[in-house]
């Protein structure tokens, strides 16, 4: 298939199913294209797209990321959603898995849109995949260092539903922030009594931890076990989720650290995060999760990748040239030869003979001697 096909199919295959994606490229085109072959294209497209994440993976670690932006400031935010299996995947790890989602940017735009303003998210990059914890994040970091010049990040914001995953520190000083939604539903979630749920979300909005802990620990205990175990329960469930993202709770700005300015000041502005749950929408949800679609791991790796690609930077740079793998790096070597202790004492290479031939003490007394004959010339005494 031409370029101009492939990039139709894939196109289509992003906002509608392959059948459909299909049909509507023999419609538009006349090109006569079956379900199989869009499936096929976006394979291999996916495979592409793979193994140019990975090449960027590579040149991050090795400290030689391709990417030019330079900026202080990166919000990162992560979540994860759940997809149903198929065929020999489906026996493997059941019913459904886990495909965690990623995004990056440096901050904000606020465009026009009618009487009204949009807000943008910057010079956003956008991952995803069914991969372990390890390989999501290191193709994630890969995928950063293509666009920012990693080496000037002074802060990173994560902001997270609090997953281990999600809150583990890398190299660069990280601020972590618990999502207002997850901590809003699991309020919901966990507190029956609407009054109580309308105080604890007030005191999470004024940022006071400690009197938050304080009443949920309080209105645990004034609760009989007897009459409401599964509210106390819930209620200590929420505790153990609060305490343990305790430092998490604080809105960002208010924690006393100094925020770097964007890389444009009065353009690029700061992030309110909270922007996850739309782009999980976006990138995953919308495509892959209704319309009783069930995928394979490859299958469904390979989508999100077109799927990142399509709601970011664009299909255009699939057929972009692969870059150069990273440099290898020299060691310094020493190409003097090595001498051992055993060999300090004895002469090695031909050397100066002189010295070797007769001795300092043999030199010494020779010098003096004639020394003495010339000082008793001079004088015209005879001994």
């Amino acid at each position: 298939m031409t370029e101009n096909v492939c990039n139709l199919a894939a196109t289509a295959a992003c906002e509608t199913s392959y059948r459909a994606a299909a049909k509507t490229i023999t419609e538009t085109t006349g090109l006569s294209i079956t379900q199989q072959g869009v499936h096929n294209i976006v394979q291999q497209m996916g495979e592409s797209q793979k193994a140019r994440i990975e090449r960027y993976a590579e040149l991050a670690q090795q400290g030689q990321g391709v990417g030019v932006l330079e900026t202080k400031l990166l919000y990162e935010e992560n979540d994860a959603i759940w997809l149903k299996l198929q065929g020999k995947d489906r026996k493997q790890y059941g019913k459904d898995k886990e495909m965690k989602v990623g995004i990056a940017y440096p901050g904000v735009r606020w465009m026009p849109c009618g009487k009204t303003k949009r807000r943008i998210l910057d010079n956003k990059v956008a991952y995803a995949s069914f991969d372990p914890v390890s390989a999501f994040r290191k193709a994630k970091e890969g995928l950063v260092a293509s666009r920012f010049d990693v080496n000037g990040i002074e802060l990173r914001i994560v902001n997270g539903d609090g997953a281990q995953w999600i809150q583990k520190k890398n190299g660069v000083k990280t601020i972590s922030v618990l999502d207002k939604y997850h901590r809003n539903k699991k309020i919901t979630e966990c507190v029956a009594d609407k009054e109580l749920a309308d105080n604890l979300r007030k005191l999470l909005f004024a940022g006071d931890t400690d009197m938050l802990l304080t009443v949920i620990e309080a209105q645990i205990n004034s609760l009989l076990p007897e009459e409401n175990q599964k509210k106390i329960e819930k209620l200590t469930d929420l505790y153990r989720y609060f305490s343990e993202n305790k430092d998490a709770l604080l809105d960002p700005y208010k924690r006393g650290i100094e925020i770097p300015e964007t890389y444009a000041p009065g353009e690029v502005h700061h992030a309110r995060l909270g922007s996850m749950e739309s782009n999980v929408f976006t990138l995953v949800w919308n495509r892959m999760k209704d319309r009783r679609c069930c995928w394979s791991i490859r299958g469904g790796n390979n989508l999100v990748l077109l799927l990142t690609a399509y709601h970011t930077s664009g299909l255009e740079n699939l057929f972009a040239e692969l870059p150069a793998p990273p440099k290898p790096k020299e060691e310094w070597k020493d190409s003097l030869p090595m001498f051992g202790a055993s060999k300090v004492p004895e002469r090695e290479g031909h050397g100066y003979d002189y010295c070797h031939t007769l001795s300092l003490a043999k030199r010494a007394g020779s010098y003096l001697s004639e020394l003495c004959r010339n000082m008793l010339r001079g004088s015209g005494n005879n001994f």
